[in-house]
């Protein structure tokens, strides 16, 4: 990667072509357990009033990506 000045356009492009390269798959529902799976289930349980909180970590990490926040400052 290099580093010089890329425009919005260039750069959205080259995260693109990372993810593809990089990026991992979400399972199925009906695959086996996977931390974004479990993360939508909690979310469908929870519904929309909850208030999510985590401990420092990759959990941290996978709840800030990927659980569905529908109304602002629920993390």
């Amino acid at each position: 990667m290099s580093s010089e000045h890329l425009s919005s356009e260039e750069w959205l492009n080259q995260v693109q072509t990372l993810k593809t390269l990089y990026g991992f798959s979400i399972p199925k529902e009906n695959q086996i357990l996977h931390p974004v799976s479990i993360l939508q289930s909690i979310s469908n349980i929870l519904g929309e009033m909850a208030i999510s909180t985590t401990d420092v970590g990759q959990h941290q990490m996978w709840v800030a990506q990927y659980y569905p926040f529908r109304k602002q400052g629920s993390f």
